[in-house]
């Protein structure tokens, strides 16, 4: 990715399950703008634990 990267995802992708996030030696930052308020708001998941969190590489 580069900064200033737009990326648009279809409704589809959306709706399936994913989960954006950093690991321990990486971040990122994650601006959403959602314009079909007609699909209700936002399904947020689970949290990751810290174990999870710092499996990540």
């Amino acid at each position: 990715m580069k900064i200033s990267l737009i990326c648009v995802c279809n409704p589809e992708t959306v709706k399936k399950k994913h989960w954006h996030g950093a690991s321990a030696d990486s971040w990122l930052v994650h601006l959403a703008v959602e314009a079909d308020v007609s699909a209700g708001p936002a399904e947020w998941l689970e949290p990751v634990t810290d174990e999870e969190y710092n499996k990540l590489k």
